[in-house]
C-alpha cells in the first residue's frame, strides 16, 4: 500500500506542476480526485498534456522523487523476499523494476509528455498489483 501511495503521490505532484505557473505548482487541482480507494486522476481535463517538464523533473534517475521510488521499490521486493521461495523471487525482479517503466535515462532533453509519463506510472502501479496477487495465489497454495 505504502509504494502505491508512493507512485501516486509523484503523479499527484506531476499534475500540480503541469496545471500550476512555472514555479508555482497547483495545490489542489480539479484533475485529482481523492477516492476511497486511492487518488483518481481526470486525464480529459488536464491542460498541458504533451508538457514533458513534469517527467523531466520527477522521472529521471537523477531526480528525488524516482531515487524515492527506486529505493521504495527495492524495499518491497526486499519485503517480498522474506515472504516467497528464493526459487519465485526473480520472476517478480522484472515486474517490480523501475526501469520496465521508466526507462527514460540520464538525458537533458526529454521529449516524454506528461500524458505518457503519468501512464507509466499506473502500469508499474498495474504490475506492483499483479506481483501482489501473484504472490498471495503463491502462499494460498502453500498453506
Amino acid at each position: 500500500v505504502a509504494l502505491l501511495a508512493a507512485i501516486s503521490n509523484i503523479q499527484e505532484k506531476m499534475v500540480q506542476q503541469s496545471e500550476g505557473k512555472p514555479g508555482n505548482p497547483a495545490t489542489s487541482p480539479d484533475q485529482i480526485k481523492k477516492t476511497e480507494t486511492g487518488t483518481v486522476i481526470d486525464y480529459r481535463q488536464l491542460s498541458y498534456i504533451i508538457d514533458p517538464a513534469p517527467v523531466k523533473d520527477f522521472l529521471l534517475p537523477v531526480c528525488n522523487a524516482r531515487k524515492d521510488l527506486n529505493s521504495s521499490m527495492a524495499d518491497y521486493l526486499n519485503y517480498l523476499a522474506g515472504i516467497v521461495p528464493p526459487g519465485d523471487l526473480p520472476k517478480y525482479k522484472k515486474i517490480l523494476d523501475t526501469e520496465t517503466y521508466l526507462a527514460y535515462g540520464n538525458g537533458e532533453v526529454v521529449k516524454t509528455t506528461l500524458m505518457t509519463g503519468l501512464h507509466s506510472l499506473q502500469l508499474m502501479k498495474n504490475g506492483v498489483l499483479t506481483a501482489e496477487s501473484s504472490v498471495l495465489c503463491g502462499i494460498a497454495k502453500h498453506k
